[in-house]
């Protein structure tokens, strides 16, 4: 498979001195998804920021189909990934979810039928067709998600990072998010706390703890290793064995 994004050796201190990222090294081939784990703190936030720039990294180096990210590449680079954010009210702000979705492509300029193919390719993906003209604060919880995915995917990014997709979803919600995202064929970085989220989606997984990538590899094998786990403050819900996943 091609390596669609690479992250070398990247360092970032905050003014305070807190060490967020040391020294953080990993690539995620085309067509992968690829589950980010970690306590609170382990720089996981800081990371994603770091991606697309908003954090500025002090050393090291982030290359997204090629493309290094710079200063003079950020809007190519931020083009290229697509950031769903935690809370979903951060992206959806438009009186509809139609103008919500659309937003993006119409911001790049692009001509009309462009920005409506976009709009209605990204809802359909989604399974949010039908839900096109209503406000983003009529939807439930988990229409919000997959309306603020929509949005990202209307950029048609090559990479989709989703910070805690699961958040606030109640248990059908997160099936049919799960379900959703594996139809989806673009290559997808998940931030979570959720393991047996991780498990169902991921096949690999990549520890963060301290700034530094503690682990890397096939997620099973990953949440089967107790040492590991307890090193890294991860803990599985009670009575649940990752070996129960079916296809794992």
């Amino acid at each position: 498979m091609n390596v669609l994004l690479e992250v070398e050796d990247l360092a970032y201190t905050y003014p305070d001195g807190t060490e967020a990222l040391r020294g953080v090294t990993f690539s995620v081939a085309e067509g992968e998804r690829v589950a980010l784990l970690g306590p609170n703190g382990a720089g996981k936030t800081t990371l994603l920021l770091a991606l697309i720039g908003i954090v500025r990294a002090q050393r090291g180096e982030v290359r997204v189909g090629g493309v290094s990210l710079s200063p003079e590449t950020y809007p190519e680079v931020r083009r290229r990934i697509g950031i769903v954010f935690q809370d979903p009210d951060d992206q959806l702000f438009m009186p509809t979810v139609w103008r919500d979705v659309a937003f993006g492509p119409a911001n790049l300029g692009l001509p009309d039928e462009e920005v409506e193919a976009r709009t209605r390719e990204a809802l359909a993906a989604v399974d949010m067709d039908e839900q096109a003209g209503r406000a983003p604060h009529h939807l439930s919880g988990g229409e919000a998600r997959r309306a603020a995915i929509a949005t990202v995917l209307s950029m048609r990014p090559d990479v989709i990072v989703l910070d805690e997709p699961t958040s606030n979803l109640d248990p059908v919600g997160r099936r049919e998010l799960a379900r959703l995202l594996t139809t989806v064929g673009t290559t997808q970085i998940v931030v979570t706390h959720d393991l047996p989220f991780a498990l169902q989606l991921c096949p690999r997984s990549i520890v963060l703890n301290a700034g530094r990538v503690a682990a890397d590899g096939p997620t099973p094998r990953l949440l089967s290793d107790t040492d590991l786990m307890a090193a890294n403050r991860l803990e599985l819900p009670y009575g649940f064995d990752p070996g129960t996943i079916a296809g794992r």
